[in-house]
């Protein structure tokens, strides 16, 4: 999945099940700050995504039955760059 340095970047979590899971979500190794990483249940917000915001997050789904896990990785880019045409 790719963000986009200093917007917004959405993630959802795919797990569903009966009955309903509860959702949380968690990042390998790092803490999500709160005041950036905004859930609101199966979606995690990231606001005015960073590179350090680059990486692997889990969402966790629980629920009477048992739990699953799945990952999905984000890769920033940054929009601003200029694109040296030569390369391409």
């Amino acid at each position: 999945m790719k963000g986009v340095k200093n917007w917004d970047t959405v993630i959802t979590c795919d797990i569903i099940g009966y009955p309903t899971p509860a959702i949380t979500w968690t990042r390998p190794l790092k803490q999500l700050s709160s005041n950036r990483h905004i859930i609101d249940g199966k979606q995690l917000t990231i606001r005015n995504t960073s590179e350090s915001d680059g990486g692997g997050y889990v969402c966790h789904g629980v629920n009477s039955l048992g739990n699953v896990m799945a990952m999905t990785w984000i890769f920033v880019k940054d929009v601003g760059k200029k694109i040296n045409r030569k390369a391409l």
